[in-house]
């Protein structure tokens, strides 16, 4: 009789250690919630081997056998491709702002006044194709 108790104990024990390191789990995914980058966990629960006797096979309870990531790889493939995306995009912006820079349109030296200049010497040759002054 006291196999059969010691059975039901140690299944007992057994279930027990199982359920709190699934709760110690749990805490683990609440404590890093907003941790960036951080992947759920769960615990996977399988039964222990059984005891064969004379009345045949018995359960001897459950453990946590592993701790298992959940990773969802389309999700973390889609982040990779837009962060990739994001930073291509923001050195095209500071390629832009550079040119920005260095040809800077807001003042007297830039290209569009030196442009504008060009289109208005053509406009003067076309009102006076045979002034000489025009034609320099």
């Amino acid at each position: 009789m006291t196999v059969g108790l010691n059975n039901t104990l140690n299944a007992s024990r057994l279930s027990l250690l199982s359920q709190q390191a699934n709760i110690d789990i749990i805490g683990h995914n609440v404590a890093n919630v907003n941790t960036p980058g951080y992947s759920r966990q769960v615990g996977i629960v399988q039964a222990t081997p059984p005891l064969a006797d004379a009345l045949g096979m018995r359960g001897t309870g459950v453990a946590t056998t592993r701790i298992m990531n959940l990773y969802d790889r389309f999700i973390g493939m889609q982040l990779n491709i837009e962060n990739s995306n994001k930073g291509m995009w923001e050195a095209r912006s500071s390629t832009l702002a550079d040119l920005e820079r260095t040809f800077n349109e807001t003042g007297d030296y830039g290209l569009l006044p030196v442009i504008g200049e060009f289109w208005n010497a053509w406009e003067d040759l076309a009102n006076n194709p045979e002034g000489i002054a025009q034609r320099v």
